[in-house]
């Protein structure tokens, strides 16, 4: 997820390539393609893992019930 958002950073998302990502991360481009399904799925999926705001919704939701 690093790799994504420098690539991301350096590139832009529509400049930065699918196969860009596994090469930079070093992993296989079926296992990124299984966990994440395409570039956006990755993205979504980066930055929900650098961010507070999923934890903050659910902290919320569940103490406004």
């Amino acid at each position: 997820m690093k790799k994504t958002l420098e690539l991301i950073k350096g590139k832009g998302f529509r400049e930065t390539t699918i196969c860009e990502i596994p090469n930079e991360a070093g992993v296989n481009e079926i296992t990124l393609f299984r966990h994440f399904k395409n570039k956006k799925g990755i993205l979504i999926s980066t930055f929900e893992h650098f961010s507070y705001i999923p934890a903050f919704s659910k902290a919320i939701r569940e103490r406004v019930k």
